[in-house]
């Protein structure tokens, strides 16, 4: 199922770097795991669609933990049109360390997918 939110601007953008991986939301849509959620920035009209890639319900943990009526999905950015990794966000293929793995970072955004190097929509060149 496709819900479509609103999202206020700095959120929508940790989300669209890679670094806000979760949304917690008023349950009252019955949000599942494998549902897809369209953000529409409140102030552009951008959209990005993620997907719930889990959901911890209020009524899966005690009351002062998770407000009645909400819950916390995990979510995931599309896969790379390409090849189909996940997309991890980093800044360049320079930040590659030396074993492959990306070094994550809290601010940046995502250029080039990192399993077949195809520049990513929206990414920044050098």
């Amino acid at each position: 199922m496709t819900h479509n939110l609103k999202i206020r601007p700095a959120y929508f953008a940790a989300i669209k770097s890679g670094v806000k991986r979760f949304e917690y939301r008023d349950n009252d849509r019955d949000y599942n795991a494998g549902d897809t959620l369209r953000l529409r920035e409140y102030d552009t009209g951008e959209e990005l669609s993620v997907t719930v890639d889990y959901i911890l319900k209020d009524t899966d943990m005690p009351p002062r933990i998770i407000t009645k009526g909400y819950c916390i999905m995990s979510v995931s950015l599309p896969p790379c049109g390409v090849c189909g990794a996940a997309l991890i966000r980093y800044e360049t293929m320079d930040d590659l360390g030396a074993d492959g793995e990306p070094w994550i970072s809290s601010a940046i955004r995502a250029k080039y997918c990192p399993n077949c190097g195809r520049k990513l929509e929206g990414g920044e060149s050098e």
